[in-house]
């Protein structure tokens, strides 16, 4: 058989078969999830970049803005000056017109990014930090099942994360052994409500 025995720190056996097994799977989980977190923060980075640029690229258009109004009302003026001489100066009053209606575009289309860009760093913002919390108790279960195969399982002065082990894995065999063919097998069996009975005593001590 793949399972192990190895004695615990009260001098009771446990299977370290299963347990092996599960610490394998919080390695994997564990490397999957700092994956994610690499990527989130890539994302991150690469959106703070963006909205770098998109505050160049703002601040441009407001100096362009401000020029053309400027320039504008000289040429107005000029105008109310020569009116002989106008033609030349509404030509240049149309394309100054026609510029601000441009710069107006792309100064309404890079706020638009930017409030996207905003709202997306806000939920990479959040999902990176919960990944790593999630990373954090993964590395510590991690710990745990390495401690626990190792051999020293109740070595440390804080008993209390062997004893979540020892009743996880102990409440773990008794959830098994509510599958109703298992308990078929056993003399006194009362049917589906001593699997309930079993199986929320298990769930309750675990909670």
């Amino acid at each position: 058989s793949d399972t192990e025995t190895r004695g615990g720190s009260d001098g009771t056996n446990m299977e370290f078969g299963d347990m092996k097994i599960l610490r394998e799977e919080m390695t994997r989980l564990k490397e999957k999830k700092d994956k994610e977190i690499q990527k989130l923060e890539d994302q991150r980075a690469h959106h703070k970049k963006e909205l770098e640029r998109i505050a160049r690229e703002l601040t441009i258009c407001d100096q362009q803005d401000t020029y053309l109004n400027e320039f504008s009302s000289q040429l107005e003026l000029k105008r109310s000056e020569t009116p002989l001489h106008s033609r030349g100066l509404d030509t240049q009053l149309n394309d100054v017109s026609h510029f601000k209606v441009s710069n107006k575009r792309s100064l309404m289309l890079f706020n638009e990014q930017c409030e996207r860009l905003e709202g997306e760093l806000m939920q990479i913002t959040k999902d990176l930090a919960t990944c790593r919390v999630e990373s954090q108790q993964l590395e510590g279960r991690e710990k745990l099942f390495k401690t626990l195969l190792a051999g020293n399982f109740g070595a440390s002065s804080d008993n209390s994360e062997d004893n979540g082990i020892r009743i996880a894995v102990s409440k773990r065999h008794e959830l098994a052994d509510t599958d109703p063919a298992t308990l078929s097998g056993v003399g006194r069996f009362a049917g589906f409500r001593e699997v309930l009975a079993t199986s929320d005593r298990a769930l309750q001590d675990i909670s």
